[in-house]
Parts: C-alpha cells; structure tokens; sequence
C-alpha cells in the first residue's frame, strides 16, 4: 500500500522543504521593525496555515517512514514552539487552579461601539448592548477594558444600559477614543498615554491605577493600537471558486494586506513609546487590548519581552479572538507583570455579537 504512492513523493519532497523554508522565515518577522520590512511583515499572518501544513506533512511521512523528512519537519515547528503556543493554548495538562483570597479577573472586550445593521433606534441598540455584555453578567470580571467603548454619551439610557452590567458603584476611566477602564476597586489615578509624538490627538492607550488593597496596586492599561481598516472589506469577499476568479476579488484582498503592511508600521511605532511609559510605572502592571497584530509580529514581541501573554501561561485551544473572515487571527491580549500568578485564560467564543471575541483571565499575586 505504501508503494502504491511513491510515484508523487519527489514533487512532495520539494513541497515541505519550500514550506519548511518559508515557515522559518516567519519566525524571522518579530524581530524586524515593519518599518524597515514592508511585505515582509506580513508573512507572519500566515503563521497557523504553514503550522497545519507542516503538521500534514509530518504525519503523512510517518506513514511513509520517511524519517529524514519526518526529523526536519519536527524541528520545524518546535523552532516555533513560542510561536506555536502564543497562537494555539497548549496548557491542558497544567495543574488546576485552587481557590485563593488574592485572585483577580480581568476581562478585554472590543465591543465595535454596539454596533448595529439597518435602521437605528433605541430598542435595537439596548437589546445589542444586553447581547454584547452577557459575557461581563456571566463571568463577572474585576477589572473590564473595553475598547470601543464610548462612555458616557448624550443619552442617560444608553448610560443605564451599559452600567446595570457592571454592579454598584463601579469606578471608571474612559477617554474621548472609546476606551474605558472599568473597576470594581477604586481608580486613583488615569490618564491617556500619547502613542505617537506626532499627532496630539492620539489616544490609543488609557492607563488606571487601580487600588486592589492597602498593599497593592495596579497600573492597568487599556491598548487599541491602529487598526488595519479592513474589516467591511473582508466581511465583503467571499472565498468561493467563482468569486476568486475576478479580478475584482483579487484587487481587494491586495488591498487587505496592503493596508495591514501600512498599518503594522503605525503601531511599531506606538508600541514602542507604550513600552517606554509602562518601563515607567511604579506599579505592578497589566495590558489588556486590541493590538492589532498576531503573536508572530514586532508589536506583539515587544510588549511579551516585557510581559507575559497570560494566554501562553494557562490559555488551551486556537487562540483566535478575531470574529471576522480572517481565520485564526489572535489579536487581542491580556499581558501581565510575571510577578502575578496567572491561573487561568479564556476566548469567550460563544460571545459573538461583535467582531471580537472577550477574553477573560484569572491571576493570583
């Protein structure tokens, strides 16, 4: 039976070490600043479609027993193994997390302003914000970080709306960009932190000091770096074998990747003056956001050379956090100080009303 098959191994061959090639090259990515990069920082999107390739691949020469390729295969993806667990959890073997007095859950969530299609009006946007924040009733975080997230507004029901979710007396922190911090713990400080010296209105990072108890506190900080601007554009194509024979199909998708390319640039640039701000903190510190970017990108290294990716330390399964047509794309973070004890971290896919998924997770100090 092995046999039967020999014919297409030679072509095969070339096959994975073409792949082999290219998928450590996207290991190269994080560690060139896109704004020396151009397209070649977009490799590192296709990350998890090379790590299936190379799966199939491996599997498929040890039923061959072809070894040689199994054994370069192997190293492959364990070159990659931060990359590997940054995108897909690899925790389920980890011990369980026990009760303990000083825990806290933080929840990130772009929750696209409550978006809502056709006609406008009142009862529709409070029957998307209930949908929207179900996840915040479930799970009942500590700490929130929304983005897109306008609060307050002109509108005394939207306001109720949004804050029957959140307990009594929550403690807020927002700016005019649509980031809140919410807090079940007093906030004794916030401010937004200028991203890019260039442009004075730039207020992509919100920061709160968050008094936990009379020995602690902690610097939050609530991250939507530039957005790609793609996502009414990938919400328009369809991959189906008619749509991609037209050109007018193909034009988009170049478009797509052309304005990630852009895009990436801005936010090296804005991570890098965030990281700056956050070395200067006289706190213990937490990031949560929307970077963005996916874990095999610069903006993504530089804040985990400085954190740790909660995910990584207790996530299970595929990482995505991107509810669009972009599969696999994990975008949103929670990062913490590695003094914290990280317990456990959750994508909350079944929460699905924006184009983002929440994320939710536990830490011990």
């Amino acid at each position: 039976m092995i046999k039967k098959f020999k014919w297409f191994e030679q072509p095969l061959r070339w096959g994975n070490i073409l792949l082999i090639s290219v998928t450590l090259l996207t290991y190269v990515v994080p560690y060139i600043n896109p704004n020396f990069a151009g397209w070649f920082s977009i490799l590192g999107l296709f990350y998890p479609v090379l790590l299936v390739f190379n799966i199939g691949f491996l599997v498929f020469w040890l039923y061959r027993r072809q070894f040689t390729l199994v054994i370069a295969t192997s190293l492959c993806i364990l070159l990659g193994w931060n990359y590997l667990s940054s995108t897909f959890g690899v925790n389920y073997f980890a011990p369980l997390s026990t009760d303990s007095k000083n825990e806290l859950n933080i929840m990130t969530y772009n929750i696209r302003s409550f978006r809502t299609t056709g006609k406008w009006d009142k009862q529709v946007k409070v029957e998307k914000i209930e949908k929207t924040l179900l996840a915040v009733d479930t799970y009942l975080p500590d700490i929130f970080c929304g983005q897109e997230f306008n609060y307050p507004i002109k509108a005394d029901w939207y306001n109720a709306s949004v804050l029957k979710h959140f307990g009594e007396n929550p403690h807020i922190a927002t700016n005019k960009y649509g980031l809140t911090i919410i807090s079940k713990f007093p906030i004794i400080n916030n401010e937004s932190v200028k991203v890019l010296e260039t442009d004075k209105r730039n207020l992509r990072c919100l920061f709160a000091d968050v008094q936990i108890n009379n020995n602690l506190i902690v610097r939050v900080y609530n991250v939507h770096l530039e957005s790609n601007k793609v996502t009414d554009q990938t919400e328009s194509i369809e991959l189906d074998t008619e749509t991609l024979q037209e050109k007018s199909t193909w034009k988009t998708i170049y478009r797509v990747f052309s304005s990630i390319k852009n895009n990436q640039k801005l936010r090296a640039n804005q991570m890098n003056n965030i990281i700056k701000h956050i070395q200067g903190s006289p706190y213990h510190v937490i990031v949560c956001g929307d970077f963005n970017d996916t874990p095999l990108s610069y903006t993504y290294r530089k804040a985990h050379s400085l954190l740790q990716d909660n995910f990584v330390e207790k996530g299970k399964g595929i990482g995505t956090t991107y509810n669009g047509n972009i599969p696999f794309l994990k975008i949103d973070y929670i990062l913490s100080d590695r003094r914290f004890n990280v317990l456990e971290t959750k994508i909350l896919r079944r929460y699905n009303e924006s184009d983002h998924f929440p994320t939710i997770s536990k830490i011990s100090w």
